[in-house]
Parts: C-alpha cells; structure tokens; sequence
C-alpha cells in the first residue's frame, strides 16, 4: 500500500536483481509493504535479437494484465548502449537488442521501462556524445512504440542517470537528440557526491519519474541506521511533492539495521514529515508544471470553475472594496448628489459586486449598480445572487445608466476594450483600476 501522505501518497518499488518468480516475488515484496517491484527484462545471459531474446520471466501469461501495468516496472540490460560499441556492426547488435527489450516491455504494458546509464554519465572518464544510443530509443518512440502509453499522463520510458553534472549533461543531450520526445522522462540516481545544490536543482525541472536510491546512497547515523546524506535528503524531499515514485535497491549487508526495511523505513518517516502545503502552493499543486492554455476572456466564455479559480483570491477582492470605500467616502464629504452610480464591467459570478456593495454599506451611501458581463451563463450566477443576496440597487443593463458620479470597476486586465465600448459616451466617469494594486 502507498505510504499516505498529503495530499498525495509515495509509491515504494524494491529492485530486484534476479527473477525465479516473479509471483513469489510480488507476494514478498507485498508482505514487506512495496508496492511495486523492478525487475530485468531479459534473463541472465539472455539479452537477444527476436526469437533469441530469453526474458526473466516465462512469458505474459505469468501475470495477469492488470498486475504488469500496475506492479512491474522493468529494466534494459546495461549492456546495451550502442555507444559502447567499436564497430558499427556491433553497434547495429546492440541498438537491435535494445529494441527488443523494449518491445517486450510494451508487450507486457509495463508501468515503464527504465533505460540503463548513458555511457558518459557514469564518471569514469568516458566521453563520446552518446548519438547512437539517443537515436535508437528516439526511432523507436517516434515509431510508435508505447502508443497505447499516449493516453496515460506519465511517461514510459525513463532514463536512468545520476545526479551529478555529468548526469545532467548526459540527461540533456539525450533528450535533446530524441526532439524532447513527451514519452521519455527521468530515472534519477541518487548520486550526489560532489555535486553542488545548484547543480542539484536543476533536477527540479526535469520530468523525473522515479528516483533510485543504491545501497551506496545510504549513510549509517551514529546508531547504526541508514540514512541520506544532506544534499541528497533536500533533493529528494523537494522531488516528493513531484508526485515521483522511488525504488530501493537492496544492500549486501544482512545486518538488522542495514538491511531493506529500515531503509523503507525511513523513507516512509522522511515523507510523512514534509510540512504541510500552503494554501498557495496547495492551490497550485494539481496543475504544477503543466503548460496552461491562455485565457482569452473576451473570445471565450469562462467555465464556472474558471470563476471559482479568480475567487480564491481574497487579496484582489479586498483591495477593490477598500478603493471603492475611498472614492464614495470623498465623494460624499463633496456633498455630492446621491445615489451614486457604480459599473463593473465584466462582473462575473458577482465577487465585485460584492465588494462593491460592501464598500457603499461601509460608507453609508446609496448607490445604483450595474453589473455587465457578457458570458450569457455567468449572468444566471449574477441573477441568482440577486435574488438570494438580496442585491435590490443591482441593475443589469448599462445603457440605463444616469447619475452625477459613475466608478467603473474593471474586473480584470483583458478588459480594456469593454470599458471604452460601454464607457464611450460618458463624461463625468471614474475608472479605479489603477487604484486597486493589482
């Protein structure tokens, strides 16, 4: 079961080496509360091209479908990194490999298959640009493969690199070479050795789908449990709130505090202790790093939860009222004819009107308002309020407008061409948006 969290849970993976089977597998890992298991996709020794190809397990029918999408996470044989190759006919082998082990990890519709470190990512002195590798994973998402993955919202293929610079670049010039494909995404090594927490953030950016933790990651605190480094802890509490998953790899020590479950352990306290969302930032969260469509309020009519969104916003609302009080209150120490006139252009679901409303009771004033909005569903909002909120002074059609003193209340920034529409013939108006500090 995910380790609960708020307002989201953390998916915990364990990282299996080898398969005999994969049922006792997934019963084990179960009862050692995982939630999914990472597993080879090919068999010791059994890395192929087609019908040579020998997976780690028997075939699909080992599983149902539903347990290979929802608990199975695979990985590519390392060894197949075309880059890696001194020929171009061993290159060919192993970019024919690599495809697969790929396609079998589509056949079996796997929650993602992680692809193994590009060669110049491991720091150890490798170079090359890493060109026959990128161009042989990208053919194959640009081909089609993973097509049914298009409908899901997170990536199937993940790149596994660590989190240095050298990984960076790497990761950078891997996703590059594959056009920023929308089906390739990040498998972070938690590697941070000598890294500085600039370098660090950069990962915040990044499409991470899962963040490996190595039995190196780990540290023993002074009671003899495991534990992240600093940096490596700050990173990986920042990337929780990306809704990443993570997979722990299990240590060769059998000691009783070095072994797996401490280390689920703590990661499952590390999650659990995140400090509560701001009302800001929990406002944000569904929609973080997701590109938004710009909102066109005078071409289209806004949705209701579109409104709803703008309302959450007490500052503006505030701000407008207190403006409002300001101008009615000198207005009436002028002594100046009442009732006065207020125009809210582009008025809603009504929160200006309120406001406004609010404002001329605060300054104990009449006033004969006229709410004007164009979205012929949001006037059903502004006709309910009036009849629930008893809006007696509201009006609904500007061309009924008369008095000595007009305030328009612009509703938002997009609004300029209603306000020199309904405002043309007026002489003696007021406009408060630069007033309203927005």
């Amino acid at each position: 079961m995910p380790i609960r969290g708020d307002p989201d849970s953390l998916s915990v993976g364990h990282h299996v080496d080898a398969v005999e089977d994969i049922r006792s597998i997934l019963r084990q890992a179960a009862a050692d509360r995982f939630d999914f298991v990472s597993i080879p996709l090919a068999a010791p020794q059994g890395q192929g091209v087609d019908y040579d190809f020998r997976p780690s397990v028997e075939s699909c029918l080992t599983l149902e479908g539903e347990q290979w999408r929802t608990v199975v996470v695979g990985r590519v044989s390392e060894s197949l990194d075309p880059d890696t190759a001194s020929t171009f006919s061993e290159a060919e082998v192993l970019r024919s490999c690599l495809e697969t082990e790929l396609r079998w990890a589509a056949h079996l519709g796997l929650q993602y298959a992680i692809l193994p470190p590009p060669h110049s990512a491991l720091d150890k002195g490798a170079t090359g640009s890493g060109c026959s590798y990128a161009r042989a994973v990208g053919d194959l998402l640009a081909g089609g493969l993973f097509s049914l993955a298009a409908l899901e919202d997170a990536a199937p293929v993940a790149l596994q690199v660590p989190a240095t610079s050298s990984g960076w670049k790497a990761w950078n010039r891997f996703r590059t070479l594959c056009d920023h494909h929308v089906r390739l995404c990040c498998a972070l090594e938690l590697t941070v050795d000598k890294t500085s927490e600039k370098e660090l953030e950069r990962w915040l950016a990044e499409p991470v789908r899962c963040v490996i933790l190595s039995p190196s990651t780990f540290l023993l605190n002074r009671s003899g449990y495991p534990v992240l480094p600093k940096k490596a802890k700050a990173l990986l509490e920042q990337l929780f709130r990306r809704q990443v998953q993570v997979i722990i790899a299990e240590p060769q020590s059998v000691e009783q505090n070095e072994g797996l479950l401490p280390r689920l352990s703590y990661i499952a306290r590390l999650f659990q202790a995140l400090p509560p969302l701001s009302q800001a930032e929990r406002f944000a969260y569904s929609h973080m790093d997701t590109l938004q469509a710009p909102l066109q309020p005078l071409a289209d009519n806004l949705e209701s939860e579109t409104y709803e969104l703008f309302e959450t916003d007490p500052v503006k609302y505030a701000k407008y009222q207190e403006a409002v009080f300001i101008f009615l209150t000198e207005r009436k120490q002028e002594g100046r004819p009442m009732p006065f006139c207020v125009m809210v252009l582009g008025a809603g679901r009504g929160p200006l009107v309120e406001a406004a409303l609010k404002a001329a009771e605060r300054a104990e004033v009449e006033v004969d308002l006229y709410a004007v909005e164009k979205n012929p569903n949001a006037v059903q909002a502004l006709r309910h309020r009036k009849r629930r909120d008893g809006w007696s002074s509201v009006q609904a059609d500007n061309r009924l407008v008369s008095g000595a003193v007009r305030i328009i209340l612009l509703a938002s920034t997009g609004k300029s061409n209603e306000v020199l529409n309904s405002t043309a013939s007026f002489n003696n108006g007021y406009l408060l948006h630069q007033m309203m500090l927005l």
